[in-house]
């Protein structure tokens, strides 16, 4: 029985089980005649055949032949040729409509990497970050990476700039001191390692100046990723509400820290 489903040919010998065969031009089927000049343009026109045909590839091995889960490539001294072809798939095909979430319309490009930077360095989530990129380019259709393409990015890329996150955090603290003159920010490092800091903004010290008679402070536990005590120090207003006069963190909780 032959159908057509999404411009594909609905192929399932005997009725037993079903296998969809593309619907192609001759233009862009493998040939086994052709001859490449290197194993990167063999690669290359399989990969140009599936996005036409609508499917995703994965490169399995490279030793003696090259095998892209249907394609199988014999590797010579200076020559490139297809081994082995298989042209029938036992799922559906992309539809040309399907197509914006095939893996390569999924992936990162240049534009989506540096606004998930850029909204990382702004204390922007990568969930906010999506919506806002499909916001500004006019629609989710319009953005090819999913909100978890963006998310598996953010994430990996907490994970390259982790070895800098106290350097990081010092140089905002210290830039923060330059626009808003009421702002404290102390650090200290031991052995290269930071091991304490402490900062207070301006309400904080209004805080304090008149609620400042009895203060409080309390360690809580290591919850944090560098497993440093974060203490805030705490007071009592006229409303008998806690309010923050400051905070810091410390790496351990002797008494000269």
């Amino acid at each position: 029985m032959n159908e057509c489903v999404n411009n594909n040919i609905l192929y399932s010998p005997g009725g037993s089980s079903k296998l969809w065969k593309p619907s192609v031009a001759e233009e862009f089927m493998p040939d086994y005649q052709v001859t490449f000049e290197s194993l990167t343009h063999a690669i290359n026109m399989y990969r140009k055949y599936a996005e036409h045909v609508g499917f995703d590839v994965r490169l399995n091995t490279t030793s003696r032949f090259q095998h892209e889960k249907s394609i199988k490539i014999n590797i010579g001294t200076n020559e490139f040729q297809i081994r082995e072809f298989q042209e029938l798939h036992n799922h559906l095909l992309y539809s040309t409509e399907e197509r914006i979430h095939s893996k390569k319309a999924r992936k990162l490009n240049y534009g989506d990497k540096e606004f998930i930077i850029h909204a990382a360095t702004s204390n922007v989530g990568a969930t906010k970050a999506h919506k806002l990129r499909a916001a500004l380019k006019g629609g989710y259709e319009c953005v090819g990476p999913k909100e978890s393409d963006y998310k598996k990015f953010r994430k990996k890329l907490g994970n390259i700039i982790g070895n800098m996150d106290a350097h990081l955090v010092v140089n905002k603290m210290n830039e923060r001191k330059k626009y808003f003159p009421n702002y404290s920010f102390e650090y200290k490092c031991v052995d290269s390692v930071l091991n304490a800091m402490f900062w207070a903004d301006e309400t904080d010290k209004i805080f304090y100046k008149e609620f400042g008679d009895v203060v409080s402070f309390d360690a809580t536990f290591r919850t944090n990723k560098y497993g440093m005590v974060f203490i805030p120090f705490t007071t009592i207003d006229n409303h008998k509400r806690s309010v923050i006069v400051g905070a810091g963190l410390l790496s351990n909780e002797k008494i000269e820290n």
